[in-house]
């Protein structure tokens, strides 16, 4: 709106509080408007000739109606704003990957049925195997340490995300959005995704870039097809593919 009201201001309104209409209230209204006119002016002459802003009255001070200020909102720092490298991980960079797969994994726990929980989420030996079945994983590093990971693996005739983890103190910055842009940009292929059906939060974060849910009489197709976990799992589990590369029509026909 360019700073201008809503509504054409009235002779009551004029873009602010509505004047009061009793007498005693009208007096403290015209207090307050002094004291605010006081401290804009104050404000304004300070900016023009360079000098610090001068500190509001107290009595004009905002505050929530138990009589404290205000709850200031907590701004984090977006990850992509400090220095960082996209890049394939070593292999010497093995037990950083398993630390974050297994730390930001915690979410899991309670949420996911029980028995398909384990202490660790993710043991070192399956890491190891899954990526010798041909898991690559991609990393997110910040200020030289590995801060997130999503692997990438080729399957037949489309290229399936896996493994996707952010370390929690940076979740909600950018690197998991960074690293999934990423390998979009490098595959050529259909992708497709599963994740438990009740990390609601993942199927969120997937459904923003343009992922969808299959429909449940193909999940359990596309999931024999494509994956190799346990009955249990696929009962668990969902599939999320591109919305302009979908699979799931063909495999329906």
């Amino acid at each position: 709106m360019d700073g201008a009201c809503r509504y054409a201001p009235s002779a009551q309104t004029l873009c602010g509080p509505r004047i009061p209409a009793s007498a005693s209230a009208q007096t403290a209204y015209g207090r307050w408007f002094a004291l605010f006119t006081v401290s804009v002016s104050g404000i304004n002459r300070a900016r023009l000739s360079g000098e610090s802003v001068p500190k509001p009255p107290d009595s004009i001070r905002l505050r929530r109606r138990d009589g404290f200020p205000p709850k200031r909102r907590r701004v984090s720092t977006p990850t992509q704003n400090h220095p960082h490298t996209i890049r394939p991980c070593r292999d010497d960079e093995v037990p950083a990957i398993h630390a974050i797969i297994n730390a930001a994994a915690e979410i899991y726990r309670g949420v996911i049925p029980s028995d398909c929980w384990h202490e660790p989420y993710m043991a070192a030996a399956e890491l190891r195997s899954e990526i010798a079945a041909g898991v690559g994983f991609i990393g997110y590093e910040v200020a030289g340490v590995l801060v997130a990971v999503m692997g990438i693996q080729p399957v037949r005739d489309v290229d399936l995300i896996r493994h996707a983890y952010v370390l929690p103190e940076h979740q909600g910055r950018g690197a998991g959005s960074a690293l999934l842009a990423y390998l979009r940009a490098q595959s050529r292929r259909p992708i497709l995704i599963g994740t438990w059906a009740a990390a609601t939060w993942a199927i969120a974060f997937y459904g923003r870039h343009g992922f969808v849910l299959v429909p449940d009489s193909i999940r359990p197709l596309l999931l024999r097809a494509y994956w190799n976990i346990s009955a249990r799992q696929l009962e668990t589990s969902v599939v999320l593919e591109e919305r302009t590369r979908g699979v799931s029509e063909r495999m329906s026909a």
